[in-house]
């Protein structure tokens, strides 16, 4: 549904896109490719806040060996089991070509951050927090 509104604060006025159900189909696959400590935990929650079915991390995770590979025929089984993804695999370098190619209406979230990002990530992979050890090569960068 579109509807036709003023902006209370100024006067732009514009189109709001109003969803007033889930479309026929359910909704769109989203994967963010975004690397890890740049909001992809928040976008996820925003995700499941609005319904849509966050896939399992800790899955994901278990499959960068066949991401090593180039594998990609387990991570596509994955991302048919919910409607958003993010961190890895899904963030891996080449990962969302194949996503692409296996859903082709699917939208992808590239999230970045400033340069602090980088400081985040030595703490992380320093242990402050984290389960997950460090990975070798960069391979989620």
């Amino acid at each position: 549904m579109r509807e036709r509104c003023q902006y209370p604060d100024n006067d732009i006025d514009g189109w709001i896109f109003i969803m007033t159900s889930q479309p026929e189909a359910g909704p769109h696959k989203v994967f963010c490719i975004g690397a890890n400590k740049t909001g992809t935990t928040s976008l996820a929650m925003f995700f499941r806040s609005i319904n849509y079915k966050v896939g399992n991390q800790e899955e994901g995770e278990l499959l960068l060996k066949e991401w090593s590979i180039r594998n990609f025929g387990p991570i596509i089984e994955l991302a048919k089991t919910a409607d958003f993804f993010q961190d890895i695999p899904f963030s891996c370098p080449y990962t969302y070509q194949a996503l692409d190619m296996a859903f082709p209406a699917a939208k992808f979230i590239l999230s970045v951050r400033d340069s602090s990002y980088l400081r985040s990530t030595l703490a992380v992979s320093r242990g402050a927090g984290s389960r997950c050890a460090p990975m070798a090569g960069g391979a989620g960068s």
